[in-house]
């Protein structure tokens, strides 16, 4: 007979944790089913509601639980910045662009008067700021920056880091003014009705592309 154990990258619970950043809490879950203690994982409630990014940092298995604890590496901030972006790119924008001009308005709205890419970018440099501290944080605990390095999760932590950054780079320096101009444009073809200018139609088409 063969023991199967599986290891599970999402902590489940309704327990009642008081979170902040960098704080520790036991956890204790039933079964066999192991955490990754290398990497970040989520915690979120039994409804699969989010709660917090985590790292665990210790777990004991038992007969019949798991029992550990995790420290917290970001509540909220990074769960809204990648939830707010994957409504925009994957439910907002390709509805948009399946509706038509009859989406203008809309956008608009949810662009221009409500900033919504405004607080994208707020949400995502507080995120790594926040991220910042920890990381520091981490490397301390580490020793040094090389022995940090040397650990799955440090590598991993520091690939996500960098990724977060240059995310945050492009969309200020290039998706954000082109939404701007496409938002400018799709405005002044709307004011024009069934005249608009070719060329501003040929403008706005070359915008949408670069913005996919």
């Amino acid at each position: 007979m063969g023991f199967h154990v599986e290891i599970n990258s999402i902590l489940r619970t309704d327990d009642d944790y008081r979170l902040a950043r960098g704080s520790e809490h036991p956890f204790r879950k039933t079964g066999s089913r192991v955490f990754f203690d290398d990497i970040p994982i989520w915690l979120t409630r039994n409804d699969w509601t989010a709660r917090a990014e985590i790292r665990v940092i210790s777990q004991t298995r038992t007969a019949e639980a798991i029992e550990g604890v995790f420290r917290v590496l970001h509540v909220m901030l990074g769960i809204a910045w990648g939830g707010a972006l994957f409504l925009l790119v994957v439910f907002l924008q390709p509805a948009a662009k399946a509706v038509g001009r009859a989406a203008g308005p809309f956008m608009r709205e949810l662009l221009v008067e409500r900033h919504l890419t405004d607080w994208i970018l707020r949400i995502a440099g507080a995120t790594i700021v926040a991220g910042g501290f920890l990381y520091w944080h981490d490397v301390q605990a580490s020793g040094s920056l090389g022995s940090f390095l040397d650990s799955a999760f440090g590598l991993w932590l520091t690939i996500g880091a960098l990724a977060a950054i240059v995310a945050v780079a492009i969309g200020g320096a290039l998706a954000r003014p082109t939404l701007q101009r496409s938002l400018a444009v799709g405005a002044q073809i709307a004011q024009a009705g069934d005249q608009a200018p070719p060329e501003l139609v040929q403008e706005l088409d070359a915008l949408q592309a670069r913005g996919r």
